[in-house]
């Protein structure tokens, strides 16, 4: 059994839409058709035309002659083949475009896709800084907390040793004024003692 000129044979798995033969409701096809159409409108007038042509060259008495008949039907398949051929390769390039806006768009997609994808995990992504962020502006709140409750403790303590140096001065003082009362009172006790 030979394929027929538009058969392709597809690797199993595909579904409808992979297809690179185009759909009759494609643009592409659409426009194919329309000129295809406008082309056998022309062909067909010519023909006609010609035809009229020589029945009126007939009516008038001339001479028309069979092998010019033939020499035109031979022309007139020739121009035919060549239509044809024109149509299918018209037909064949629009088929390659096709299946190249199908990639083109198949690769979009993908692209898509991707971009997608990337957008998703840079979402997650700033969503997963913007929880560390708040750990970290909690672990600063905390610290700071700690840091003011140590800087009172070492004002505290700073301002209970400037007091406790203040007493051990003024004690010093005292001791001092003290051990000189006691020394002059020696000295006059000693000198008491010396005048009895």
């Amino acid at each position: 059994m030979r394929p027929e000129p538009g058969f392709f044979e597809f690797p199993r798995g595909l579904v409808f839409k992979d297809s690179p033969i185009l759909l009759p409701k494609d643009k592409a096809v659409a426009v194919a058709n329309r000129l295809v159409a406008e082309q056998d409108k022309k062909a067909r007038e010519q023909m006609k035309k010609v035809k009229r042509l020589k029945q009126e060259a007939r009516d008038r008495g001339e001479d028309v002659s069979s092998e010019d008949e033939d020499d035109n039907d031979d022309d007139d398949d020739e121009v035919l083949v060549a239509r044809s051929r024109n149509k299918s390769r018209f037909l064949c390039k629009q088929k390659e475009q096709e299946a190249q806006a199908r990639q083109d768009a198949e690769e979009a997609h993908g692209m898509f896709e991707d971009l997608s994808a990337r957008s998703k995990l840079d979402g997650e992504e700033i969503a997963r800084l913007q929880k560390e962020r708040d750990e970290l502006l909690q672990r600063n709140a905390a610290a700071n907390e700690k840091a003011g409750k140590v800087l009172k403790e070492l004002e505290m303590e700073r301002d209970l040793r400037w007091k406790a140096e203040s007493r051990a001065t003024t004690l010093q003082q005292k001791v001092d004024k003290d051990i000189e009362v006691v020394s002059s009172l020696r000295v006059e006790l000693s000198d008491a003692f010396q005048a009895y």
